[in-house]
């Protein structure tokens, strides 16, 4: 996994100024319009669409990921779907996490009541331990859905944790960068009298697609061509439509099995 590579991809397209600043002005207007409450929603779910473009173009292959901001459709219901997809994952979260918060409340009320206090507890460990488990699975679920495009990928739960587990540590670094990254971005953008924010923050966002799209890629495929692609996916450009979900490569463990050998030819046999 080329860390530096992801810090940097950004700024090695031609055109990452203009790309970089169309992001901003999306995250400014989120900020402007929040009182409306659809944009900020909308504007999320294009960031996370471009993102989920980022996640397929580094693991189609290119050597320039940053996609063009032409296919504003498509990258608005990747990201309302994907939104969609972890709500109902953090479902059992909210599930535990709310009769915690009210046999808090109670115990609070009631110092003698120490049955609450303990259920409570219980249900916030549980709350705990579920919301790791779901932050580990996260780059799992994204690049499930980045390769299907379809909905019900993000829920296929064996693939999901087959691809976890095997990927477990890299995933583990990810994490630990992306942390890093939040820190410096938000560093970064206070320094630039804090509207510098609204770039270094979409910045941030850039980092994740393309380290999530560097996970289970084998050495190399990640930043150039490949010679003989394991699938034949196109890079989201300005001449290219966004390409085809069934095209990239699955998480599932079939797609790393070897192809069967071809049967000799008719030269070979005599």
């Amino acid at each position: 996994m080329d860390i530096g590579k992801s810090l940097t991809f950004v700024f090695d397209d031609k055109k990452w100024i203009e790309k970089l600043l169309i992001g901003g002005l999306i995250t400014l207007a989120a900020m402007l319009f929040v009182w409306t409450i659809i944009v900020p929603f909308l504007a999320g779910f294009i960031l996370m669409g471009y993102m989920i473009a980022v996640v397929r173009n580094v693991r189609a292959g290119s050597e320039n990921p940053l996609p063009e901001w032409h296919d504003w459709g498509g990258m608005l219901a990747d990201g309302f779907k994907l939104t969609i997809i972890f709500l109902i994952w953090s479902l059992p979260l909210i599930i535990v996490w709310m009769p915690g918060v009210v046999l808090m409340a109670l115990a609070g009320n009631n110092n003698s009541d120490g049955f609450a206090a303990t259920i409570s507890l219980c249900l916030s460990c549980l709350s705990i331990l579920y919301g790791l488990i779901l932050f580990v699975a996260s780059p799992a679920i994204t690049i499930r859905y980045s390769e299907s495009g379809e909905f019900g990928s993000g829920f296929e739960f064996s693939e999901i944790l087959h691809f976890t587990r095997k990927y477990l540590a890299e995933i583990i670094v990810v994490v630990i960068v992306l942390w890093g990254v939040q820190i410096i971005a938000s560093f970064v953008g206070l320094l630039l009298c804090g509207i510098g924010l609204i770039f270094t923050a979409f910045w941030a966002t850039l980092v994740q697609g393309h380290l999530y799209g560097q996970i289970g890629l084998e050495p190399g495929t990640a930043l150039a061509p490949a010679s003989k692609p394991a699938a034949p996916v196109a890079p989201v450009t300005e001449e290219s439509p966004m390409p085809a979900a069934e095209a990239l490569p699955a998480l599932s463990e079939e797609s790393e099995s070897a192809p069967e050998s071809a049967e000799p030819d008719a030269g070979e046999q005599a």
